[in-house]
């Protein structure tokens, strides 16, 4: 799933992108609105209409897929912000590299980079999203942030790497900055690791940039969330009175009950959770885990993934559509590769230690129906 990004009513747009499988196989490819209840009524999500189909082989092939911008907007989902769905039809592993999204009906030859120095950000060691942490960090925590800066030119560049943390709405400043100086050799990749302490609770951005003496070349945001105080399930107060009903696996509820969520009402396997100091008096079951609306705990407000963008991470507002947004997902094995992080742009190899560069690509287009 790719991050939201701004796409004009109107416009037709399209998706290009490498891949291939380890066997023979099918890529299911969507374009949907960045809300999941707006997706669904328009039948661009988790829905045959909606979905692009491709085959794919262990040969790598350029495939491209067209939609239009044309989902009307509602009050949940006010400004044209889409994203990009990519899967296979069955566990087959499968390999996609160099995504563009460009407006109108043709696609791109090959990934076409955005900036002519492009950063990446990561956090490489997050807990990870199954069992009770969830990525919620802790107060006061020190993390570790990559920045993947590469640039295509066929000389040398020297730039200054930047980590800053912003709030929320990708205005504000928090803390200082921390700034390198770094060197990229010609057509390669750097990657620049820095520890920064968490400035702040709730959901915050960490803004890696690249930059030319003084002038931002580039930038990437990754979100953390810090949680203002550690919740445990606590005693059952049988006066307590219901906020809310979810759905979901035991991780679910020990992820809810971090948050502030009170304790299991009846028996410990049901999903039925009070929440404290809230009264709701509609309560709806929400039908995929982890799925939350803007919860309030006590004074604190802490920010989490919403249904604005699906079950993904939580981010800034949306982005202007850049020319070019690339990722390699491995389908069910979270292998990530980032075009031009060493040297794979081009040859599309996993990120994993010891892997060779792999052989040149074939120049072919072919659209899926």
């Amino acid at each position: 799933m790719s991050a939201p990004f701004v796409a004009r009513r109107g416009q037709t747009f399209t998706v290009s992108l490498w891949a291939r499988g380890e066997r023979n196989g099918e890529i299911h490819v969507q374009m949907p609105p960045s809300a999941r209840e707006e997706g669904q009524r328009a039948k661009r999500l988790w829905c045959r209409e909606g979905t692009k189909v491709a085959p794919v082989t262990n040969e790598w092939r350029r495939l491209s897929f067209t939609w239009p911008a044309d989902v009307p907007p509602s009050g949940f989902w006010p400004e044209p912000h889409y994203m990009v769905l990519i899967g296979a039809n069955d566990s087959t592993p499968l390999l996609v590299d160099g995504v563009t999204v460009t407006a109108g009906d043709r696609g791109t030859e090959d990934y076409v980079p955005r900036r002519e120095v492009e950063i990446v950000a990561d956090c490489p060691e997050l807990p990870g999203y199954e069992g009770p942490r969830g990525n919620f960090l802790d107060r006061g925590t020190t993390v570790r942030l990559t920045a993947h800066v590469s640039h295509a030119a066929p000389r040398a560049r020297e730039v200054t790497v930047r980590w800053q943390f912003i709030d929320y709405e990708g205005t504000l400043p928090l803390g200082a900055p921390v700034e390198r100086k770094a060197q990229i050799p010609p057509g390669g990749t750097i990657h620049e690791t820095a520890s920064l302490t968490l400035p702040a609770t709730g959901t915050i951005l960490a803004r890696l940039s690249v930059l030319s003496g003084s002038t931002v070349i580039d930038s990437s945001d990754f979100t953390l969330t810090a949680l203002p105080y550690t919740k445990a399930a606590a005693k059952p107060d049988w006066r307590e009175r219901f906020g809310g009903s979810f759905a979901g696996a035991l991780g679910c509820v020990q992820r809810l009950q971090r948050l502030g969520f009170g304790w299991i009402r009846w028996r410990p396997h049901d999903h039925e959770i009070v929440i404290h100091h809230v009264f709701a008096a509609h309560a709806v079951a929400g039908g995929h885990e982890g799925v939350l609306l803007g919860p309030g705990m006590d004074q604190e407000h802490v920010g989490v993934a919403v249904l604005a963008q699906l079950e993904g991470l939580a981010g800034a507002h949306g982005n202007d559509l850049h020319p070019g947004l690339v990722l390699l997902l491995k389908i069910r094995q979270d292998i990530l590769q980032q075009a031009g992080i060493s040297g794979a742009g081009g040859g599309r190899q996993d990120q994993l230690p010891g892997r060779r560069r792999r052989g040149s690509r074939p120049r072919r287009d072919i659209a899926g129906r």
